[in-house]
């Protein structure tokens, strides 16, 4: 499958006659890396994946709020949102609502104390699960993350990320997440 911005796509007209050029000098299928030299968008070039990293955390934003307001669990910070006090700037200026997103829970229900706690209840449970979550204070591209940061505005919260995978693993990652906040609140709190 070949993926190219028509638009922009500014070496020929047909993305197929560059693939063409480049199997002429080397008698193969051009690596993803020649590909990407080629300015041939492919799933693994960083537009593609920032697009889909976009996208995701847009989702994930959108996802957890509706579950915090629902069960009154406290806040989802992200300038996706569009009762974020930055949203209408993030989206004017660059386009996209950022790539972070930061779960501050109401003080009576999970405290700064207690955080700690649910992190590593959601970790251990995704490793009994058998669910792919990366519960690390490094932020990577390819799949879901989650880690305790402290905000400079509300202080200790849960930063999380969908990283760049397709959009059912992301819909997984927050119906996942939802599940078990909330049931780490019922059984714990």
């Amino acid at each position: 499958m070949l993926k190219y911005d028509s638009e922009n796509f500014d070496e020929v007209v047909d993305p197929y006659a560059k693939i063409n050029d480049i199997r002429a000098m080397s008698g193969r299928v051009p690596s993803i890396e020649e590909a990407c030299l080629a300015n041939i968008e492919t799933s693994k070039s960083i537009r593609s994946r920032m697009g889909r990293y976009d996208r995701n955390i847009e989702y994930l934003a959108n996802a957890l709020d509706t579950r915090f307001k629902k069960n009154n669990l406290g806040q989802v910070y992200s300038a996706w949102l569009p009762n974020h006090k930055d949203h209408e700037t993030a989206i004017r200026n660059y386009g996209n609502g950022g790539r972070i997103l930061y779960l501050k829970f109401d003080d009576k229900i999970v405290n700064e104390e207690k955080l700690l706690n649910l992190y590593r209840y959601i970790a251990d449970e995704a490793f009994k699960d058998d669910f792919s979550i990366m519960a690390a204070s490094n932020f990577g591209f390819s799949s879901p993350h989650i880690h305790i940061v402290r905000h400079s505005v509300f202080g200790l919260s849960l930063r999380i990320s969908p990283g760049s995978t397709d959009i059912s693993t992301t819909q997984l990652f927050a119906d996942y997440l939802s599940k078990k906040i909330e049931n780490y609140i019922k059984e714990k709190i």
